[in-house]
């Protein structure tokens, strides 16, 4: 099933669009939410395949979700609803990658077709996904990695991958890191760089650097010399909103609330995985 997220502030609107019947066409409607804020939450949370989203809501607006989705690299097809016919919209939407542009009010059959032509596209990744995670089984302890010459067998040893993996999060979480963005950088498939994390942490990619982003902002937060804004920044979250959200997940309190009495993280098994990658000593080539 392609997996859908529905995200306009409007309730009669999104009760149109959850009454489409999206199973007839193998797409699972995942959530639906009423603010951008929301809509980041579970594009960070969630596999989302398509995102159906208005152009104009509560603060992060469609094209800012767009935009999310466009600088982390993420596969997530994204589809327009707009009462704006305006050129700049237009323009904005297709240099962040957005697949359709659909004006209100449109016709159930338009988004129906808008979605269905997103989930073939889908389709075609996930089946040149699956020949590379198939492939990749297959080589064992032989993985493929980027020569001078394109894609080529290589021996690797996994111990050492798992560091160099955890050393470029630990050097790289305040930017918009992605595994796409790992992928190019260290020359390993993204199948395999999450299939590595996971297995030397026991976390996927996103909750280390999450976690590696509010532990490290946790101390200002105790100070309270700075915004909330100011230090979501800094750590590379995208928003006061997400990051009060973010933070209240990793301490089960509000950054208010930290700051009057600061406590320990929810996962303390996480939190010392993230003490040891704050703690590792510079590599060489850093020093």
């Amino acid at each position: 099933m392609v997996r859908l997220l529905i995200a306009d502030d409007e309730e009669i609107i999104r009760g149109g669009l959850l009454s489409i019947a999206w199973g007839e066409i193998g797409v699972e409607v995942v959530a639906t939410v009423d603010t951008g804020y929301d809509a980041l939450e579970v594009l960070q949370g969630e596999l989302i395949d398509v995102l159906l989203t208005d152009i104009r809501m509560p603060g992060v607006d469609g094209l800012g979700l767009a935009r999310f989705i466009c600088e982390r690299e993420l596969c997530t097809k994204v589809i327009l609803l707009s009462g704006y016919s305006d050129f700049e919209y237009a323009q904005s939407a297709i240099k962040f990658g957005v697949m359709r542009y659909l004006l209100k009010p449109s016709k159930p059959d338009e988004i129906v077709d808008a979605v269905r032509e997103a989930s073939s596209q889908v389709d075609k990744r996930r089946a040149a996904d699956l020949r590379l995670r198939l492939l990749e089984a297959e080589l064992g302890r032989r993985q493929l990695v980027m020569g001078r010459d394109g894609l080529i067998l290589g021996e690797i040893r996994h111990s050492s991958i798992a560091d160099g993996i955890l050393d470029y999060i630990r050097e790289n979480y305040a930017s918009p890191i992605s595994l796409s963005s790992m992928s190019d950088q260290l020359n390993f498939s993204t199948i395999y760089l999450s299939k590595v994390i996971k297995k030397s942490t026991g976390y996927t990619f996103l909750e280390v650097v999450n976690a590696l982003r509010i532990h490290t902002a946790a101390p200002q937060v105790r100070e309270g010399a700075r915004t909330l804004e100011e230090i979501s920044q800094d750590v590379g979250i995208n928003g006061a909103r997400y990051f009060c959200q973010l933070f209240k997940k990793y301490y089960a309190v509000a950054p208010s609330a930290y700051k009057r009495a600061p406590c320990l993280p929810v996962d303390q098994r996480l939190a010392c995985l993230v003490q040891s990658l704050q703690s590792r000593p510079p590599r060489a080539d850093e020093a």
